[in-house]
């Protein structure tokens, strides 16, 4: 196993934990924060798949889930590739107009190229230059180590907010 399978390995991991955290939950729900100062579990959902999916479009060299398979429309949202929560205001955030049922659909769809993705990564692949959103040039490797590290931590704070939500238990 190299680096980006175990990457693909990983993510599969967790994102089995965050379907079981959303399992119970309401559209309502997935709107709920602790305080005012803090992101939603619908947002976060949006954000770390977004994240994916940008990051598995610029790796494979095509065009993201998002436009492709117009999952924007499903959240009433521009076609705009570069969006993808970085810098958005609590405003913004508890804009995001989502449904569990479009959350999911839209992780599933970017699941579905990421895995390929990521299992075909050689070594070489790892150390080609690839241009991150930010328009700079990274590695492809530590491009998958910035957004495994974003997208575990994400995973955790939503995990954290269905117990926030429904109290101790529900992973059991």
């Amino acid at each position: 196993m190299n680096g980006a399978q175990m990457i693909a390995f990983t993510f599969e991991m967790s994102d089995g934990l965050v379907k079981r955290a959303l399992k119970g939950l309401t559209d309502e729900d997935l709107m709920k924060r602790p305080s005012d100062q803090d992101n939603p579990i619908g947002w976060l959902m949006w954000h770390k798949t977004r994240v994916e999916d940008c990051a598995m479009a610029a790796i494979a060299c095509e065009e993201q889930v998002w436009i492709s398979e117009k999952w924007h429309e499903k959240f009433d949202m521009a076609p705009e590739p570069k969006q993808i929560g970085f810098g958005d205001s609590l405003e913004q955030v508890m804009r995001l107009k989502c449904t569990k049922e479009n959350v999911i659909g839209y992780a599933n769809a970017v699941r579905a190229k990421t895995t390929p993705v990521l299992e075909s990564l050689s070594a070489e692949d790892l150390e080609r230059e690839i241009t991150d959103i930010g328009g700079g040039a990274i590695k492809t490797g530590e491009y998958l180590g910035r957004v495994a590290s974003d997208y575990h931590q994400h995973c955790g704070q939503i995990c954290y907010l269905r117990g926030f939500i429904t109290g101790f238990g529900w992973a059991f």
